[in-house]
């Protein structure tokens, strides 16, 4: 019974895992055409070597700038709401930004 319990848990590991890669392709993707510099590299760097799915979340924002600088804001929104859209289920639904701004009363 135990070995049936933990046969499913790597199979949601990998399922995780493979989520993860997923999200780190998709990232260096994104990144393939941004203009070489050394910001470039340490970001590329963080998505290459981060260590799990947390570190992956936080380098979104230092891409956000490099995109944003190669292809210009609109463009560079566009494929960080595809990426964070990656995330779901993965990172705490907190860390999400909200579809629209905050109500003031």
């Amino acid at each position: 019974m135990l070995s049936l319990l933990r046969s499913g848990d790597s199979v949601l590991d990998a399922k995780f895992d493979q989520r993860v890669e997923n999200i780190r392709m998709a990232m260096l993707e994104c990144l393939r055409n941004v203009l070489p510099s050394e910001e470039l590299e340490h970001v590329r760097a963080r998505v290459m070597y981060g260590s799990d799915v947390q570190s992956l979340w936080y380098v979104r924002s230092d891409m956000m700038s490099l995109l944003a600088s190669t292809h210009g804001e609109t463009v560079a929104r566009e494929q960080m709401d595809v990426l964070s859209g990656m995330f779901k289920g993965l990172v705490p639904a907190g860390l999400h930004s909200r579809p629209a701004g905050l109500m003031r009363r």
